[in-house]
This record gives structure tokens, sequence and C-alpha cells, in this order.
């Protein structure tokens, strides 16, 4: 699914398509950036500390709905041919449960870290 939404999303941001309802790069940008800061601190916390278990996050799951969400009512207007406020609501919702989600991660990898080894992955 990750790889569906990125290609959706930087598709949907192109500057050449003049798309009625165009992704801002930003957000792109940051979607993109969240989820290789996510990957990039598991790889590091594991390699540092030891296999630790990072359960997906229902802010998570939100933040992959509400992207969803946005590149349906994005390609739907598109396809209709005008920009819709729907559209403008869904790109600042994407931001917020972007930064929510980044911080939730955030303070789940502080937790996992300072977590005592027994409760680390076998």
């Amino acid at each position: 699914d990750k790889l569906l939404l990125v290609s959706t999303f930087v598709v949907l941001t192109l500057p050449g398509l003049e798309l009625a309802n165009r992704l801002p790069i930003w957000l792109t940008v940051s979607i993109i950036s969240r989820d290789v800061v996510i990957v990039l601190t598991v790889v590091i916390v594991n390699l540092a500390i030891g296999r630790r278990t990072f359960r997906p996050s229902i802010f998570g799951k939100m933040a992959t709905a509400t992207y969803i969400v946005t590149a349906v009512v994005a390609m739907f207007f598109n396809y209709r041919g005008y920009h819709s406020v729907l559209f403008d609501v869904l790109v600042w919702a994407s931001l917020v449960i972007t930064v929510v989600s980044s911080l939730h991660y955030i303070w789940h990898a502080a937790r996992i870290i300072d977590m005592p080894q027994r409760n680390a992955a076998p």
C-alpha cells in the first residue's frame, strides 16, 4: 500500500499535468519523509539496541486512510474537471495526521529505547 500511495501522491503533485486538484509538494514531501524516518528509526534502534517490536499505530492507520481518501477525492474531482473545497480540507487533514502520527511514532520509539531488555522481542 505504501508504494501505491507514494506513487499516487507523486503523480498528483506533478506540476505539468494541469490538474484542478494538485497536491502541494510540501505535503507529498512530508508524507514521504515521515515514512522514511520511521523506517530509518526502526533500523537504527534494532541495530543499536537489539531487536525491538514496533507495532502499527492507530495514528498510522488513520494517516493511511486519510491519504487514500485524499487521493481518491483528488482523482474524482480532477476527472470532473473542477477544484473542490473538500480536497483542500483533506490536504490539511493529511498534514495534521502526518504530524500527529509522526509525533506518536517518536514518542513510541523513545519508550521502546527506554524499555528494559526483558521486553525486547526474541
